[in-house]
């Protein structure tokens, strides 16, 4: 054998080790076995809320139902990031779970969830909810807007206190992070899953040192994931909402456009004083006062229920001297149209034409070749008297007679299905694309409806929400206790996030604007 030779062997057995070698390092990382290990992690799960009994920083939740639509209260809300990372040998194929990964949340719900560092394993995937159908009870897959959808191996999916995950590659070193909103008393966390291999809790725990710092930056960017399906309070000193409990049954009445809001406090206001019940009625302005009159003063004999509190867009004009009056918001309303129109700005002027009948089709103004038709509250509401005097002016009374609706709701479904309509309605309320999809709310002389431009003045259509009340309240009862409350911390934010402007500022002042006679 020439040297030749044995230095084509020798090259030759080399090869042959790293080639050996790579084989077996490859089987190593794609067998299934004792080197195949996940981890999970818990990187953050805190509670939202902390009792208001206690004069502590509070936060209130609120989410929109995916049945109804409806906003709701989420009782005792938190939120919590997880992860998962495959800190093991091998890579886990999808083909080697048995069963999926699964994290439940117990004693809680999953309002709603999101990825938010899906890595290689859940780069794409989409999240889906399943829930019980109306109709027959069966089970269906919806996305995050309650819209149905189809059964999609590639999604995560959720479904009451837990998430299913899809089975999926996850290579080493890889992994993914999400993020939930809970609603419910429970602590723990649990993870399972049926795969050759070990799924244990992350023992490193590298991460603890900076969770503090992680919440909060974490919190801040999720803010946005929460915006479109969920309503969130905080507030950061402590003893602002420090509130009195009474006992008692109580009524509040009127105005269709402040009406959620308040619906909204006085549900809070039972929570935190279980002795108290609040109804909240939606009527009219002028209704409710005059009902409040009708009532007479409050006795011992009164009886439990009956109206207590008057809501009214303006000032009443047939108050009685009797009743005292308490501004506590401002309630800020648009001119809505239906988006054939093909109009988004307005002058005070040419609703004025409109409303007079002296322009009968849109595109007099610029807009579409439409036929419109005028749409109006019933005449004892104060939205329509707020309309009257703000935007219609002196001559209002020599309107055209309209499609009369008595209610907001009315109004923006009217306006909504009605080609070429034209109304007004509060403005949060007409923002509901979910509900009203073909309202436009236009601007006013080049001014959007916001509290900004209302305090700024350029906005002129706008009411001071007035709360009567049958003479003076008597300290101690449920109407002291529950004016007192609106000026809370917590009742300013609720009236703010339904597009309000709260009449008391933080060191319990009135603005300036409160003082008008609007």
């Amino acid at each position: 054998m020439t040297l030749a030779d044995v230095t084509v062997a020798i090259t030759s057995l080399a090869a042959l080790v790293g080639i050996v070698g790579t084989v077996i390092a490859s089987y190593k990382a794609l067998r299934p076995g004792k080197d195949s290990r996940l981890s999970h992690h818990v990187y953050s799960d805190r509670t939202l809320g902390r009792s208001f009994a206690h004069g502590q920083a509070e936060v209130v939740l609120r989410h929109r139902d995916r049945h109804s639509g409806d906003l709701v209260i989420a009782p005792n809300p938190s939120i919590a990031q997880v992860g998962i990372r495959n800190d093991g040998g091998a890579v886990i194929r999808g083909e080697d779970f048995e069963e999926p990964i699964k994290i439940t949340f117990e004693n809680r719900e999953i309002l709603n969830a999101k990825i938010d560092d899906p890595g290689r394993a859940m780069e794409g995937r989409s999240i889906l909810y399943r829930q019980a159908s109306d109709q027959q009870g069966a089970d269906v897959l919806v996305d995050d807007q309650g819209t149905p959808a189809v059964d999609d191996p590639r999604a995560l999916v959720v479904k009451s206190d837990s998430v299913v995950l899809p089975k999926v590659l996850i290579n080493r070193k890889d992994g993914f992070k999400l993020s939930f909103l809970l609603s419910g008393t429970g602590q723990a966390v649990a993870f399972a899953a049926n795969f050759p291999g070990e799924l244990r809790k992350d023992p490193g725990d590298k991460d603890q040192g900076r969770n503090v710092k992680r919440i909060l930056v974490w919190g801040t960017a999720t803010v946005t994931f929460l915006a479109a399906a969920f309503l969130i309070y905080t507030f950061a000193r402590p003893g602002n909402d420090t509130m009195a409990c009474a006992k008692g049954h109580i009524s509040v009445e009127g105005s269709s456009a402040f009406a959620p809001a308040i619906t909204e406090i006085a549900s809070l206001y039972h929570t935190a004083c279980p002795s108290s019940t609040i109804d909240v009625e939606t009527t009219d302005s002028y209704q409710a006062v005059g009902d409040l009159v009708a009532a007479g003063k409050p006795t011992a004999r009164t009886k439990p229920g009956a109206i207590s509190i008057a809501m009214s867009d303006g000032q009443a004009s047939d108050a009685t001297p009797d009743l005292f009056l308490n501004p506590e918001g401002i309630v800020i309303f648009s001119v809505v149209v239906n988006s054939s129109a093909g109009i988004h700005s307005l002058t005070t002027r040419e609703i004025q034409a409109i409303y007079y009948g002296q322009v009968q089709n849109w595109d007099q103004l610029h807009g579409r070749n439409q036929q419109i038709v005028v749409v109006d509250r019933e005449r004892t509401s104060g939205t329509r008297s707020t309309f009257e005097s703000k935007v219609l002016g002196s001559q209002a009374s020599s309107r055209l007679v309209a499609n009369e609706r008595t209610s907001t709701d009315e109004m923006l479904r009217y306006v909504n299905s009605t080609p070429g309509a034209i109304g007004y309605a509060e403005t949060t309320a007409a923002s509901d694309s979910q509900d009203y999809p073909d309202v436009v709310q236009v601007q006013l002389g080049n001014s959007n409806p916001s509290p900004e431009s209302v305090k700024n003045g350029r906005y002129p259509f706008w009411a001071v929400e007035y709360f009567y009340t049958y003479g003076a309240s008597p300290d101690g009862s449920l109407i002291s206790a529950f004016l007192s409350y609106l000026g809370s911390d917590t009742s300013r934010a609720i009236m703010q996030d339904f597009g309000h402007i709260p009449c008391r500022n933080e060191q319990g002042g009135t603005l300036v604007l409160c003082t008008s006679r609007s």
